[in-house]
């Protein structure tokens, strides 16, 4: 239970700072954090909000609490990524591959995830609200404590392989 709530704490605090950050648009792409992300495949901590990762290779990259709000990742391979605690609001990940990636805590409110691939992803603790899981493929995933208020499923494959057409207009 105690981790539980520290893990909610925690995505709770982080939430708050994308949101207050965001209102006040202070953040900007560091140009040096994608060029190590590029070279590297890591890039703990780093500022990479409104960066253009359009189609890279980012296969087992190390991501772990980056600022990736409004990045735009269309096309970009994360399979096995780690990306706990990221904050990835409101992006666009529609079709990603982010198969056996890590997202555990990261903050995925009012993200498109239409059509990405989340097989066996580690998505305890995330927060998925009013995201758009439409045409996602989640099986396998992990979604212990994971927050899901208002998240949209239609012909979304659950963990268990199951369709969830549930939230089909």
């Amino acid at each position: 239970m105690l981790m539980k709530t520290k893990l909610l704490l925690k995505s709770l605090l982080l939430a708050l700072g994308l949101s207050v950050l965001t209102l006040t648009g202070t953040w900007a792409v560091e140009p040096a954090s994608v060029q190590r992300l590029i070279q590297t495949k890591e890039c703990r901590s780093c500022e990479l909000t409104k960066a253009d990762l359009r189609k890279l290779d980012l296969q087992n990259s190390d991501l772990r609490m980056a600022v990736l709000s409004g990045a735009n990742l269309a096309g970009a391979d994360l399979a096995s990524a780690n990306l706990r605690g990221a904050g990835l609001h409101g992006v666009d990940l529609g079709g990603v591959d982010l198969s056996r990636a890590n997202l555990t805590g990261a903050y995925l409110q009012d993200a498109n995830l239409g059509g990405a691939n989340l097989r066996g992803a580690n998505l305890s603790g995330a927060v998925l609200n009013k995201a758009d899981l439409t045409g996602a493929d989640l099986t396998g995933a992990t979604l212990n404590h994971a927050a899901l208020d208002g998240a949209v499923f239609c012909r979304t494959k659950r963990p268990s392989g199951r369709d969830d057409n549930s939230g089909c207009p």
